[in-house]
This record gives C-alpha cells, structure tokens and sequence, in this order.
C-alpha cells in the first residue's frame, strides 16, 4: 500500500485560505469576531458581577386576562427574585398602583 505524500495545498487549507482572505480584508469582520464577543463577555460579566440579580420588577401586559394568564403572572409574581410591579389589562387599565420611580 502506497502512501500518497500529505499535499499542503489540499481542499481544506485552499478554502481557509480564501476564507482568511475575505475576513482579513473587511474590518466588520473582526468587528464581529473580536470587538462584539469582547463587549458582551463584558457586558455579562458586569451585569452578573454581584451574583444572581434579585428583587426584579416585572410589567404584565394582559391582553386576555384569561386564566392561564392570570397563573402566569401569580407564578412570576410568587419568585424571590421577582415581584410584578404593573399589570395592564386590556385597555391600558393597571389593576395593580402604578410604582413610583425614585429618579
């Protein structure tokens, strides 16, 4: 059995060369590869610096005050980490005060 000697210019290496070509040649390339991970490891890794976020305000907006819908915001409003805040149902009506912001 005859080995065939390794080519360095197979299939493969021609297409990651050609492909190394475009990204090389267009700066929204590294933008996307390196710039924006880059950003949102960051952006991450701040938002969760503290550990989990808690005690998150949550806003319903209840088009069918149905009663699956009515379960869904009791459950969202029965987590720890969250409270439901505002609740519109149709018509734009809160059934809940609207919260005062401390700005």
């Amino acid at each position: 059995m005859k080995r065939r000697p390794v080519s360095t210019s197979s299939p493969f290496l021609k297409v990651v060369q050609r492909e190394w070509r475009l990204v090389s040649t267009h700066s929204i390339y590294y933008a996307g590869m390196i710039v924006v991970p880059v950003f949102f490891a960051v952006f991450l890794l701040t938002l969760m610096g503290e550990g989990l976020p808690g005690d998150l305000p949550i806003a319903v907006v209840d088009l069918d005050n149905t009663s699956n819908t009515r379960k869904l915001v009791d459950n969202l409003d029965s987590f720890s980490e969250s409270h439901v805040v505002l609740r519109l149902l149709r018509g734009g009506t809160p059934s809940l005060p609207l919260p005062t912001l401390g700005l």
